[in-house]
């Protein structure tokens, strides 16, 4: 994502309350519901490879895997200009935080990219998607009795 684009933040673990529709944030920035579940597998590969880059098959996965569902989408559009010299990413990652802090410490900033999640399924071209926070959290954070239908309540 080195060209100017939109940024679109998957956030796990918040859920907005169904009648907010979007919920609007200023200056164009947006949380929206949408759907996308992510699993991660532990792979073992099997030839030693130069650094960075790609093992050749073949791969056989472990019994070790995680999956998130993300169930909200922070949007940055591209005419956004943040302060101070901050990047889209800064920006997502700072409201994240913000949003941990005020709502629930679980909600984690999980893949970004330049086009709608709900759109990428649909897609004709090769949209990249990155993990930003995929790892597992060694320390689980639970800060009190949580609502399963919607995290939007403790804000």
């Amino acid at each position: 994502m080195s060209t100017p684009a939109d940024l679109y933040a998957g956030l796990t673990n918040l859920k907005l309350l169904p009648q907010w529709g979007e919920y609007q944030l200023g200056e164009g920035l947006v949380l929206r519901p949408t759907f996308a579940h992510m699993t991660t597998s532990h792979m073992l590969a099997f030839e030693p490879t130069g650094l960075l880059r790609k093992h050749a098959a073949p791969w056989k996965a472990t019994s070790m895997f995680e999956s998130f569902e993300i169930h909200t989408e922070l949007h940055i559009p591209v005419q956004y200009k943040p302060p101070k010299g901050l990047s889209h990413y800064d920006v997502a990652r700072t409201i994240t935080v913000m949003m941990r802090l005020r709502c629930d410490a679980k909600i984690r900033f999980l893949v970004m990219s330049p086009r709608t999640l709900s759109g990428i399924a649909t897609a004709a071209d090769d949209i990249e998607i990155i993990p930003v926070e995929a790892s597992r959290q060694f320390l689980e954070l639970e800060l009190g009795a949580s609502d399963l239908a919607s995290s939007a309540r403790a804000c």
